[in-house]
């Protein structure tokens, strides 16, 4: 016996979600000079390109999260210092660059820690998923 299950359609407006429902942008325009953003976890996906991800400019807190989907291209995230890392990169076919060391990846996973990264009042967790891609740390 098949039961049938009936959804309701709505159109989403700003101004009347249902409860408990957000929608916003991706957004990855640069803010003009001498301005700061304040973090919000990012959850980004791209198709192809190469992208810099430079979290310079933001106040991070104690604990931030960034997820990643990559199907093809290159990503670089420039992380300022002291601030902690942690990065868990899987690729079907890839290479991840991190101080001055480069890892190939064929259908592998890789985690990175930033030594001593506890100590750090503000850590960052990367996470980041991708067919065929290179992920680069830029550590400065």
């Amino acid at each position: 016996m098949k039961q049938d299950i009936q959804y309701k359609k709505i159109k989403l407006r700003k101004d009347k979600l249902p409860n408990g429902l957000e929608i916003t942008k991706n957004t990855l325009s640069s803010p003009p000079i001498g301005n700061t953003f304040y973090w919000d976890d990012l959850n980004l996906l791209f198709f192809r390109g190469n992208y810099i991800l430079d979290l310079g400019d933001t106040i991070l807190p104690s604990n931030a999260v960034m997820a990643v989907r990559c199907f093809w291209g290159k990503v670089r995230i420039i992380v300022p210092v002291g601030v902690g890392v942690f990065v868990d990169y899987a690729a079907y076919r890839g290479n991840f660059i991190f101080e001055q060391n480069k890892v190939a990846l064929k259908n592998e996973r890789v985690r990175y820690k930033k030594p001593k990264t506890d100590e750090f009042p503000q850590r960052i967790n990367i996470y980041v998923n991708s067919f065929i891609s290179t992920l680069e740390i830029v550590l400065g």
